[in-house]
């Protein structure tokens, strides 16, 4: 189905901080940070939410520019590609970093698993969906330029950025990662995969909404 941009990235919290989007901030309170390239650990975010996903561009508009190529798929996730292509090139990310593993978004996990190989070298497992179960998979954070391990208050806060911006009708999606080594991922007969789905990395939450009809 080719969804329309109706979902749009409002705020985050990153680096233990509540922030806005962009496209926001001219409505919104000064109060918050505005995100922006600059933010640490924005581009990691952004790579999540670019390769992380099953919706696809439009092959055939590909020369023109990329906030104006058509994307097929969730309207979350064309919301989050969107968000992503103010920053990022999304098709590009895709080419650089190709996936060799997904365990698609579904009911009963409520998350969305993919593995790169990346341009670095580096083969990386990324997570995105229900802020608590992703969440649950971590045991540390990105803060600003550090990896810290994860603490009772890290998780308050967690859960007061999250309900601030559920309250607001908003969904939020939580985004991790963790650095793996090469192999072959695969589903074992259990039902169970031949890889830990711990010690994940946590990157952050967005929030999506609806704009005024």
């Amino acid at each position: 189905t080719l969804t329309q941009n109706i979902m749009s990235v409002m705020g985050g919290w990153l680096n233990g901080t509540v922030m806005i989007s962009p496209a926001v901030s001219d409505r919104a309170s000064y109060d918050y940070e505005v995100m922006s390239s600059e933010t640490l650990n924005m581009m990691e975010l952004l790579q999540i939410c670019s390769l992380c996903s099953k919706s696809k561009y439009n092959e055939g508009d590909a020369d023109r520019p990329i906030e104006e190529r058509k994307i097929f798929g969730d309207a979350t996730e064309v919301g989050l590609l969107r968000f992503a292509a103010k920053f990022v090139n999304p098709p590009q990310l895709r080419t650089e970093n190709p996936k060799v593993f997904e365990i698609p978004f579904s009911s009963a996990t409520k998350w969305h698993l993919t593995v790169h190989k990346m341009a670095s070298g580096e083969t990386v497992m990324m997570i995105k969906g229900a802020p608590e179960r992703v969440f649950k998979l971590c045991t540390s954070m990105r803060v600003n330029g550090d990896t810290i391990p994860l603490t009772s208050e890290h998780e308050r806060q967690f859960n007061e950025s999250y309900e601030l911006f559920a309250k607001s009708g908003q969904r939020v999606l939580a985004f991790a990662r963790k650095s793996v080594e090469p192999g072959e991922f695969k589903r074992l007969e259990d039902g169970s995969y031949n890889f830990a789905m711990d010690d994940f990395t946590f990157y952050g939450l967005l929030s999506l909404m609806d704009p005024p009809k």
